[in-house]
């Protein structure tokens, strides 16, 4: 006998970013939403003009400079901003990916934007 199960799953977005002290490759999983555009619009709110600021050097030790394009002591301060066309995800994954979940797995943990 044939048995069967409904399965009720919700489509959710996740802003996937790169963080300045890494490689280009890196990826961190900054915010969710159930809308994309909420995920962009928060992206851009962050933004601020280009400042300057010291961070560690992962690379080779001790401090370095960055080009900072998000607000000081903000969520996404030590992220470099998303650049894609319409935050397609590019060559390394970074932009808005999407997702179908059962609700109950969404991770609490992460930023999420109702």
């Amino acid at each position: 006998m044939k048995e069967t199960r409904l399965l009720e799953q919700v489509k959710i977005y996740l802003l996937v970013m790169q963080p300045m002290t890494g490689n280009s490759e890196n990826t961190s999983l900054e915010a969710i939403s159930f809308e994309r555009q909420k995920l962009i619009d928060w992206h851009n709110q962050q933004k601020v003009e280009l400042y300057e600021d010291d961070g560690p050097d992962i690379f080779e030790g001790g401090t370095k400079c960055y080009h900072k394009q998000f607000r000081k002591d903000g969520p996404l301060q030590w992220m470099n901003p998303i650049d894609t066309p319409d935050f397609v995800p590019g060559t390394w994954g970074h932009g808005i990916h999407e997702q179908w979940i059962e609700e109950e797995n969404i991770n609490t943990s992460i930023l999420f934007l109702s």
